[in-house]
């Protein structure tokens, strides 16, 4: 497991994490309360004992980080599997750092509709920082202080922003994707998220009617969605995740997309990486300068094979990636 960190506390940060990065709650049933009122559009636990004390509450929490410890003394067995969800995820993280496989998991847990549980290897504390930068606004984030109780974090832009300063993310003007948003599902919304990670503005390619109907024709599949519904579902996660205002759309009719006339940064996947070659050998025709590519790998399925729309089109996979029972 790689252990390249995204990001790692220095002095400067120190006195910041040592204080409440929300509301302290030393009473258990004030923050139950506190969580009722709030209704948060996403609940999350960073931390065996915040997850452990929800899943005893009627509050399941959407989100579970944990490491399998409280105050460095490991919880038994028995505790441990008391915390369930239909995903598990599993990553490295040392001590004082998020590393890239962390922030990775957290990112694509918010990509699902259904529970997820991270365990960490290593320790989980700093991972407050991904889960608050990726979170949708309205969310909770709960996460235990040594020796003093349970931090709630209301998400909100000014929160964000406090986490964003410390992160070389959004570095870009521009950053471009595409695809064609058929049956939007947990892979779609993470290449989603890595475009505004790295890119001040995001410029979304959609296939046409057409274009969309050409590749369904080659994969002999019938059962695609509207032009408008798929743009519609987009704009709905990017709504939800308080992403709209730095998005734009372009309607595409061939593979280049925007790509081929306008300058910025392109998110592919490992599937689509070949077509940015090709991209940048018809921009190198057309005298323009090569984009720069980022290559992100795809969200595996229950299956261990990629989630994808034709999948789920085939009715092998549902939107998150569970095999559909048949």
């Amino acid at each position: 497991m790689s252990t390249e960190t995204v990001f790692k506390l220095e002095k400067k940060d120190v006195k910041f994490f040592r204080r409440p990065f929300g509301r302290l709650f030393l009473d258990y049933d004030k923050l139950v309360r506190y969580i009722k009122k709030k209704k948060p559009k996403k609940l999350v636990t960073v931390g065996d004992i915040s997850s452990l004390s929800l899943i005893e509450t009627e509050l399941e929490p959407d989100i579970m980080i944990i490491d399998g410890k409280t105050e460095r003394e490991r919880l038994s067995k028995e505790l441990i599997e008391k915390i369930k969800a239909p995903i598990v995820l599993r990553v490295k993280n040392p001590k004082g750092c998020v590393s890239r496989q962390a922030w990775r998991a957290i990112k694509q847990a918010f990509c699902y509709t259904i529970p997820v549980k991270i365990f960490v290897y290593g320790e989980e504390d700093l991972l407050v920082v991904p889960a608050t930068y990726f979170a949708p606004r309205g969310t909770l984030v709960l996460y235990g202080l040594w020796g003093k109780g349970i931090v709630a974090v209301n998400v909100t832009k000014k929160k964000k922003a406090q986490i964003r300063k410390r992160l070389a993310a959004e570095k870009n003007p521009l950053v471009m994707i595409g695809g064609s948003w058929d049956r939007l599902h947990a892979g779609h919304k993470f290449i989603l998220l890595t475009a505004f990670e790295h890119g001040k503005r995001v410029l979304i390619n959609i296939a046409s009617k057409g274009f969309f109907s050409k590749k369904l024709r080659r994969k002999k599949q019938k059962r695609g969605q509207s032009l408008a519904r798929r743009k519609r579902n987009v704009q709905s996660f990017l709504k939800e995740f308080g992403l709209t205002k730095r998005a734009s759309f372009y309607v595409m009719n061939d593979m280049p997309g925007s790509a081929l006339e306008k300058d910025g940064v392109v998110v592919v996947s490992d599937e689509t990486y070949k077509n940015a070659l090709k991209i940048n050998k018809l921009r190198k025709k057309a005298g323009r300068r090569p984009i720069k590519i980022i290559k992100i790998k795809r969200i595996p399925a229950q299956d261990k094979i990629a989630i994808s729309s034709t999948r789920i089109r085939s009715k092998k996979i549902d939107t998150n990636g569970l095999l559909v029972k048949k």
